[in-house]
């Protein structure tokens, strides 16, 4: 009896923190979906983005995969350029919700963003009255 209340107290918990921050239809016939974020250092802002990513096979063994993407800004969530970090606002609370690195030379430099103190969870939930599905992104903080 002790764990069943404690498991539902961690439900609650957990769920609390939990907020939908994108939800889109699902794309049909998609293997794979991640998201991620994505800052812009000159305007000190950041997103987030999901990525839905469908394998097409083509004539004579063509395997191709195409990336549907959708974007969607979080309130209070921004890039702090003086840290290298994204931060999110909450409740009057600063959270850092990844790391951010910039790699690469000349050209090919790029931003490696590492998930520290944030969670990006995608699920897929039913529509209503509908046998399609949406795809819904959840910023979980710990």
């Amino acid at each position: 009896m002790k764990k069943l209340a404690l498991s539902f107290a961690l439900l609650l918990v957990s769920s609390a923190h939990a907020s939908v921050v994108l939800e889109t239809g699902t794309v049909s016939m998609s293997h794979k979906t991640e998201a991620k974020f994505e800052i812009n250092r000159k305007n000190d802002t950041a997103w987030v983005v999901l990525q839905q990513t469908v394998r097409k096979h083509g004539g004579r063994g063509d395997v191709r995969d195409i990336v549907y993407e959708e974007k969607a800004n979080v309130e209070g969530l921004s890039f702090d350029a003086a840290t290298n970090t994204v931060v999110l606002v909450k409740d009057g609370a600063l959270l850092e919700c990844a790391t951010v690195e910039l790699r690469g030379i000349s050209i090919f430099r790029y931003n490696k963003i590492t998930p520290t103190g944030c969670k990006l969870v995608t699920k897929r939930v039913p529509r209503a009255n509908s046998r399609f599905t949406n795809t819904q992104v959840h910023l979980i903080t710990e």
